[in-house]
């Protein structure tokens, strides 16, 4: 992608929702890039990879549609609705700074 600050490639990204559930990597099957994301995400933090089945497929999410356009990308569920998970997250920005599809 071209900007006025130059060439951007946008490789990973992590899309933030609440509550509990887990980490759910883009794609239907998952994509094994998002999948190995959310594997790494998971090692460093109590976030849960596989996340819950709750049995439905979950369609028009923004990592399913990143993923569709050859971005790894993972839903990540914070443990509550009101707390931010910061100290979890300090990890999980440097998983993503350092991730290579």
């Amino acid at each position: 992608m071209k900007n006025i600050h130059g060439d951007h490639s946008l490789q990973a990204l992590i899309s933030y929702h609440s509550a509990a559930l887990g980490i759910f990597p883009g794609g239907f099957p998952w994509d094994e890039d998002a999948r190995r994301l959310a594997q790494s995400l998971a090692e460093v933090t109590s976030y849960r990879f596989p996340p819950i089945d709750t049995g439905c497929a979950y369609s028009g999410t923004l990592a399913n549609y990143a993923v569709s356009t050859g971005i790894a990308a993972v839903d990540l569920e914070l443990t509550n609705h009101i707390d931010t998970d910061f100290d979890q997250n300090l990890q999980v920005l440097d998983v993503l700074l350092n991730f290579v599809p």
